[in-house]
């Protein structure tokens, strides 16, 4: 019963672990750290846009395919489900991934995300007809000195989709941007590229 004594004595005192490296040892606790950076990222972006007119941001959104199957009679397959999309209005004006990996960056300081990652990022951009993406990273410590990213996606119609790489420091309370990140990375999503001051 010790591990629940201790958490007992932390929530009766209104303390709790800290998650960043210390001193002090705490009983294990199992997350799904992908649900949770989505659901943290999620949050922080609903607050911000409740400040920002008619923007709307939902989460794990469904309803869209990539395809139907021929000679089905329209039966569609591919389901999507982007971890967040905002809209202004009743247009797609931004669609966001979370992804709670650790991103590379090559010898030019670019940030290199995980082809799979990019080629979902062109399927929502198809699907969604939305020109800007976003692929959201925990940042860590090999990122730093690292330059924004922005990847140009090909032409669909008349439309250039873009997708920019954003950090998110998982270690500061409001998931500030990090050192290395495209500024106020939050508000970068928020505004599809335009940073508001924090």
């Amino acid at each position: 019963y010790e591990p629940a004594i201790q958490w007992a004595k932390w929530i009766l005192r209104l303390l709790s672990p800290n998650l960043r490296a210390g001193r002090s040892e705490a009983p294990g606790l199992i997350f799904d750290m992908n649900q949770l950076f989505e659901s943290a990222v999620a949050t922080t972006l609903r607050r911000r846009a409740a400040g920002l007119g008619d923007l709307r941001v939902s989460s794990q959104e469904t309803g869209n395919y990539l395809t139907t199957l021929a000679a089905s009679g329209g039966k569609r397959a591919f389901g999507l489900r982007p971890d967040i999309v905002i809209r202004q209005g009743g247009a797609v004006v931004a669609i966001g991934d979370t992804k709670w990996t650790r991103v590379g960056v090559n010898s030019s300081g670019y940030l290199i995300p995980d082809g799979a990652h990019i080629y979902q990022m062109q399927a929502y951009a198809s699907v969604y007809e939305c020109e800007h993406l976003s692929l959201i990273y925990p940042w860590h410590s090999g990122l730093i000195g690292s330059r924004p990213t922005t990847f140009e996606l090909p032409m669909i119609g008349n439309r250039r989709p873009v997708i920019n790489v954003i950090l998110v420091n998982v270690g500061a309370d409001s998931l500030a941007s990090s050192p290395g990140a495209i500024p106020c990375a939050i508000s970068t999503l928020l505004r599809c590229t335009a940073a508001l001051e924090p």
